[in-house]
């Protein structure tokens, strides 16, 4: 990671024999969670960079050993928990922020697990108890005792003003946190400031153009064919006189439910279908979740990427008519060479995939009968 913070590696449970290949501070680990929420830079009045000085109020903490207490068995072993204790300050100016500004600017205590295998999630202990200056706050909706899937992730407890309460205060605040759960975490505290849907999609990679995008295009293209040859080997059937595969692809966002207007998905994904940015975006912005709709795979924003070879075929189809609403062509039939024709209207003829203009072309070579199916998730 480049936040340049140096952790003792006792504190983060980790040694020189345990060292991964690559290592997320906690830190870096919450800043990769979620992109709507950058670090505050108090210096700025604004977002700042990962490690942006004054944003850390609290470094993180490792939860310790404390004691333990009788277990609710009767009979029972005594149970071990764990403990951390951290201290911070706010100066006049941060927290007539946090006063004023609580959808913009927030106060927020985060937990990671050390030994999580996503590097880029919070994650809050089970059994969890934190209070912040003697005031009990309930971290997250999970029931106590479940843990958190692959799936999930977690939320940053808001510990500065909520519906107009501040739970912190001018000056020292103490923030306690203690768990049953034996694994590993870390605790800290940060300010966070909101960014807008128009700011993260900033972050994405500009939209190809000229020569960068007709390779884009011949790699989009490439992958497409092999997502469909793909399908075609994997298909059970034992009739030797089908040798190709078209498959079905919905234009339609299943987050709107309307055509796409900027087809994207995950890099890592393997399906044809994808969804629209600009929804997904609005739909992280609410949810946190940061998977595919289609596939559920979780991934980082930095793996999204627009598809050029899905706009490529909704740029040679009829607009949608807003007033009309009518949205055109819903779907399109793409064959193992990744020709592809429009569904639901009068001209099926096949189309080249390169092709910049609707020009005809021969369908896909068919020995026997062709068969198509639905796209699926993959």
């Amino acid at each position: 990671a480049d936040c340049a913070i140096w952790l003792h590696g006792e504190c983060m449970g980790i040694n020189e024999s345990s060292l991964p290949p690559q290592f997320f501070c906690p830190i870096c680990r919450v800043n990769r969670s979620d992109p709507f929420w950058a670090p505050f830079d108090p210096s700025k009045d604004g977002p700042g960079k990962a490690g942006a000085i004054g944003s850390i109020l609290a470094l993180p903490t490792q939860l310790r050993r404390s004691g333990t207490a009788a277990s609710n068995t009767a009979g029972g072993a005594p149970l071990a928990y764990f403990s951390a204790e951290v201290t911070f300050s706010l100066s006049p100016t941060l927290f007539h922020a946090l006063k004023t500004r609580p959808q913009e600017v927030q106060l927020h205590a985060v937990a990671v697990c050390l030994r999580d295998e996503y590097t880029y999630r919070m994650h809050w202990p089970t059994q969890l108890d934190l209070r912040i200056n003697g005031t009990a706050y309930r971290a997250t909706a999970r029931p106590p005792t479940q843990k958190l899937g692959k799936n999930m992730r977690d939320a940053p407890a808001n510990i500065g003003v909520v519906n107009n309460t501040a739970l912190c205060r001018q000056g020292m605040n103490r923030l306690v946190l203690w768990t049953y759960d034996q694994r590993s975490f870390a605790v800290f505290v940060r300010l966070a400031y909101r960014l807008s849907i128009a700011v993260v999609r900033e972050l994405l990679p500009p939209v190809p153009v000229d020569a960068e995008r007709q390779l884009t295009l011949q790699r989009n293209v490439d992958r497409a064919v092999a997502i469909v040859k793909g399908t075609e080997m994997d298909d059970e059937d034992d009739d030797d006189d089908v040798v190709a595969l078209s498959t079905v692809v919905s234009l339609r966002c299943v987050l709107g439910g309307r055509r796409m207007l900027e087809p994207a998905r995950y890099k890592s994904c393997t399906h044809l279908s994808c969804f629209d940015l600009t929804n997904f975006l609005d739909s992280n912005s609410r949810s946190r979740k940061w998977q595919c709709p289609l596939c559920l795979t979780p991934a980082l924003l930095e793996e999204l990427e627009r598809d050029m070879y899905l706009a490529h075929i909704l740029s040679q189809l009829p607009e949608m008519d807003e007033e009309e609403e009518d949205e055109g062509v819903t779907e399109v039939e793409i064959g193992p060479d990744a020709s592809w024709r429009p569904l639901g209207v009068h001209d099926k003829r096949w189309r080249k995939p390169l092709d910049f203009l609707p020009v005809p072309c021969d369908p896909p070579a068919v020995k026997g009968r062709f068969k198509s199916r639905p796209s699926g998730n993959g």
